[in-house]
Order: structure tokens, then C-alpha cells, then sequence
């Protein structure tokens, strides 16, 4: 009963330092680590799909890319994105 309570605290706390993360400062840092939670994001979804279902399929590639296209083409080219793009 104790390790499932010390392994949620652990999971709160982990989760309140990401989300506090982007407060440090550095703009460097705060993007590289955006962007290493997207492509974690991509690869626990591979993972479920060929791990655990057995399917071997990259038609969800073809959306992250699509979206990366289409975002890098529709943003603004020397100014800030808004949020909202």
C-alpha cells in the first residue's frame, strides 16, 4: 500500500516540475524540452500501436508530418506563432 502512495507522490511532484519547467528561463531549454515531449509523445503512441496490439502501421507518421508541414508552411516566417497555430 506504501509504494503505490510514494509512487503517486513521485508522479505529482514529476509532473509539477514539467509543468514548472518553462518558468527557469533559458528559451533554448524550454524548447528543446517541448520538443522532446512531443516526439516522447510519438514514440509511447508507436509503442502502444506495434507493442501492444501487434499492428504495424505508420499512418499516424503521416499525421505528425503532415501537421509539421502545414504548420512550418501557415506560421508566420520571421516573427512569433501565435498559439493558436
Amino acid at each position: 500500500m506504501k509504494n503505490n502512495r510514494t509512487t503517486d507522490i513521485l508522479l505529482v511532484v514529476a509532473a509539477l516540475l514539467i509543468a514548472l519547467f518553462p518558468l527557469s528561463g533559458a528559451t533554448f531549454y524550454v524548447q528543446l524540452v517541448a520538443k522532446v515531449m512531443i516526439l516522447a509523445i510519438f514514440a509511447m503512441s508507436l509503442d502502444l500501436l506495434i507493442g501492444y496490439t501487434g499492428l504495424v502501421s505508420f499512418g499516424h507518421a503521416a499525421f505528425y508530418g503532415l501537421a509539421g508541414y502545414s504548420l512550418a508552411l501557415l506560421g508566420p516566417k520571421y516573427e512569433a506563432a501565435s498559439v493558436w497555430w
